[in-house]
């Protein structure tokens, strides 16, 4: 599961965290990449909190940023954090151990779009400066999607690379990271999908990708729940062959 958990707030500024731990408990989740953990948690309180997951990693860069945190079943190793210089958002990569296999995951959050400044009612002045803002924050995304290509490509190992990448599939960032990677909706998910729950559900932002020499995605599920601005995406995936 890849989840932007909004920093565990609801509307209202209501807690989550409890109702998020609930909801991978009666999915019978193994492996959780999220984004937007507040700077306040540590590895021992996720592990408190979602019960079922036994290892944990959070990103180790702070200094008042928000972090990201892989959460599984299985154990964790070879940990790093990405850190991006044009802005404070980055990922977080671990090997999962799935007894005799190995994976590398990626968990990325990428530079927001900036859509929110267009809710602005200040006048066309304001319009302008939000459209200005999303134009740049799409060249940071860029810039960032480059960087995270070049780390998935030195992986010796499968990967799952997943997150809130701020793009729709129609994006230089979008097309950058996926390379020949296959995308989870595309490969098993049916219809029309969604991950971003504002404005009317119309925009697919945060993706899961993997390595279709090893794994194959076998079910894309999106979580109907509103604990955040986001909607959490569930993939099933089966290995092909041992590695």
């Amino acid at each position: 599961m890849t989840y932007n958990v909004r920093q565990l707030k609801m509307d209202y500024n209501l807690p989550s965290a409890e109702f998020i731990s609930t909801f991978i408990q009666e999915e019978n989740i193994d492996i959780i990449c999220l984004q937007e953990i507040p700077e306040t948690y540590e590895t021992q309180d996720l592990k408190k909190l979602f019960a079922t997951m036994p290892y944990c990693v959070l990103t180790d860069v702070k200094d008042g940023n928000l972090q990201l945190a892989i959460l599984s079943k299985y154990p964790l190793n070879y940990v790093k954090t990405i850190s991006f210089d044009e802005r404070p958002n980055s990922g977080l990569v671990a090997n999962v151990t799935l007894g005799r296999d190995t994976l590398k995951l990626f968990n990325y959050h990428l530079q927001t779009t900036g859509w929110n400044h267009l809710n602005s009612d200040n006048g066309k002045s304001t319009t302008l400066n939000a459209f200005d803002i999303m134009s740049d924050n799409m060249i940071y995304r860029g810039l960032q999607a480059e960087k995270a290509y070049r780390e998935i490509q030195d992986s010796t190992y499968p990967v799952i690379v997943c997150g809130d990448f701020n793009t729709p599939i129609v994006s230089y960032t979008y097309q950058t990271i996926k390379g020949k990677l296959r995308d989870a909706f595309s490969e098993a998910g049916r219809g029309y999908s969604y991950s971003y729950i504002n404005f009317r559900k119309l925009f697919r932002i945060d993706h899961v990708f993997y390595d279709d020499k090893t794994l194959r995605a076998t079910a894309y599920n999106i979580g109907e729940i509103d604990y955040s601005d986001h909607a959490p995406i569930l993939v099933d995936f089966k290995f092909l062959k041992q590695m």
